[in-house]
């Protein structure tokens, strides 16, 4: 088994969870429209729109959760006693991958759930929908990621962990100002 399917079978339980609430999180609390719930269900565009924007909470809890999992795992005593010929970013490259994978798979299954949800309601499907939508979702989970990755080889400390959340998360939230 590669090191990449092993972080995926010993954190999926844990991360994948933690995962999927962040992205449902974000495609419940929409405002109704006319009284009915899940407004993104009547418009395929604003249902695009609320799932790439759902990193607003995917994103930070992916940096987080490699973050978290690179100081438990990995720390600082482990990564002295590696052999010279392993980097010391290898196994935070395996963590990452492992918690990026899970955070695609989130983010493919809630995209086909709101695109049966959209297809069921009959949504209105003249709204303007760009090619790119489908990758700033994606691309701002790797984002995240990386930004976790970096931080856990760069500042080790379990400090890091809230620090990561918050700092991403409210780098978020300039763009929905």
């Amino acid at each position: 088994m590669s090191a990449i399917g092993m972080w995926l079978r010993a954190t999926w339980k844990l991360i994948l969870p933690v995962l999927a609430l962040a992205q449902l999180a974000v495609m419940v609390n929409v405002q109704p429209v006319e009284g009915v719930p899940f407004g993104w269900r009547l418009d395929w565009a604003w249902m695009l729109s609320v799932w790439s924007g759902a990193t607003l909470l995917l994103s930070p809890a992916s940096a987080a959760a490699v973050v978290a999992l690179v100081l438990l795992n990995i720390g600082p005593d482990v990564q002295e006693g590696l052999p010279a010929s392993v980097p010391r970013w290898r196994p935070v490259a395996h963590i990452s991958l492992a918690v990026a994978i899970q955070g695609l798979v989130v983010q493919a299954v809630a995209l086909a759930v709101g695109s049966l949800t959209c297809w069921f309601c009959a949504a209105d499907a003249r709204g303007m929908t760009l090619p790119w939508q489908f990758f700033t979702g994606p691309a701002a989970l790797l984002a995240g990621v990386s930004v976790g990755s970096a931080v856990a080889l760069l500042v080790p400390t379990f400090w890091s962990i809230p620090g990561v959340l918050f700092a991403l998360f409210l780098g978020h939230r300039a763009f929905f100002w």
